[in-house]
Order: structure tokens, then C-alpha cells, then sequence
């Protein structure tokens, strides 16, 4: 009887302390904070030596709306563990919504490389765009440490024919540099920086002196 009154102490004890480091780690985890990342555009300055458009030529950009495969348009940051596998990063997430982030870096690009008026939409004043770029979207992938890759259908319509001028698929890859998730969303920014300049280059043989 004595030993039964010693052990049963012990045992609720051990009891005790398995619940209290269980509530502990659960805290933990439900304490986290989400980090957030964003897409950011190339540095104006280092583009000084692309050709501006003629003053006196109306040149007006419009980019419709990103087409984003569905599984991408969400708000964490989905990564590449296999050919035809991905993982939800549920404390790495988008600070804006992806479609949105990708339309604006490729404006600011564009912007930085052309010199034109761009204008994402929705535009104000649809009548005066002069060509319209439509980017859709296959893959935006990678992975921490290993490398980051794009996948892209886009074409350049002149607005007054509706005539499609340029299409083209386009394929990127960049390797992230280090580990971590803004070594990949850095590998991401020089992809998009890449994209931009091929769309550029189309602009630039056809509409600048």
C-alpha cells in the first residue's frame, strides 16, 4: 500500500510535465508571426543607357491583368520539393497578392527600361493605350537553396487593330545564392528583371528612334 502511494505521486507527476511542455510547444507555434516578402523592381539608375521613345510620339503601355495559375494565387509562398510536389510555407507568405505584385514589378521595369507611360490595370482613359501586354503565367517555382524558375506566355497587341504584333513563350531559371526565402525571392526579382528586358527589347526595336 505504501509503495502504491509513493509510485502514483510520481506517475502524475511525469503526467504533469508531459501536458505542461505540450501546452508550451503548441504556444510556441501559435505565437509565431508570418513573414512577409514582396517583389521589388530592378534600380532605375542602372538602366540609363536603354533609348527613351521619341518625345513626340504617344507611346502608351497597358498591362492587363496577370493570369496566375490557380494553385499560385493564394497568400503563402508555395516552394518546389519535386518534380510534381509543392509545400505551403504557412509563416512565409506574399505581403500583396501575387498576380498584383508581378504586375507591378513588370510596370516599374518596363518603366525604367522604355521610358513609356505605362499603366497597370485597370487605366484610366482605355482609349489612349496604344498597345496592350498580356502576360500569362505557367510556372513561377522554386525552392530555398536550389533555384527559381518562370515559365511565361506574353504577347504585345496594338490597341487601335487589335492586332497581336509579338508572341512568344518565355523560360527563365536563376539559382538562389544561399539558403533561406529571400535569397529565393531575390532569385525571383532577377528572373522578373530578365523577363522585363526581353519585353522591353520587343518595344524598343519597334517603336524607339
Amino acid at each position: 500500500m505504501n509503495k502504491r502511494m509513493l509510485i502514483l505521486p510520481a506517475i502524475f507527476g511525469i503526467f504533469l510535465c508531459s501536458v505542461c511542455a505540450g501546452c508550451v510547444n503548441i504556444a510556441s507555434q501559435t505565437s509565431r508571426q508570418p513573414r512577409l516578402y514582396v517583389l521589388s523592381a530592378l534600380v532605375e539608375e542602372a538602366n540609363r543607357s536603354y533609348v527613351s521613345p521619341k518625345e513626340n510620339q504617344k507611346f502608351i503601355i497597358g498591362i492587363n491583368p496577370v493570369d496566375l495559375p490557380g494553385y499560385l494565387d493564394r497568400p503563402q509562398i508555395m516552394t518546389m520539393v519535386g518534380d510534381n510536389e509543392f509545400s505551403i510555407s504557412e509563416f512565409e507568405m506574399w505581403a500583396e497578392p501575387l498576380k498584383k505584385n508581378i504586375s507591378r514589378v513588370i510596370a516599374q521595369n518596363l518603366k525604367n527600361l522604355v521610358r513609356a507611360d505605362i499603366r497597370s490595370f485597370p487605366w484610366i482613359g482605355s482609349g489612349q493605350i496604344t498597345h496592350r501586354l498580356n502576360l500569362k503565367i505557367i510556372r513561377f517555382e522554386g525552392c530555398p537553396g536550389r533555384d527559381a524558375r518562370l515559365e511565361a506566355n506574353w504577347s504585345v497587341i496594338e490597341e487601335q487593330t487589335k492586332t497581336i504584333i509579338f508572341s512568344k513563350t518565355s523560360h527563365y531559371s536563376e539559382s538562389c545564392r544561399s539558403d533561406g526565402f529571400n535569397a529565393l525571392i531575390s532569385a525571383y526579382n532577377r528572373i522578373l528583371e530578365s523577363f522585363s528586358k526581353d519585353i522591353a527589347v520587343v518595344f524598343r526595336k519597334n517603336y524607339n528612334p
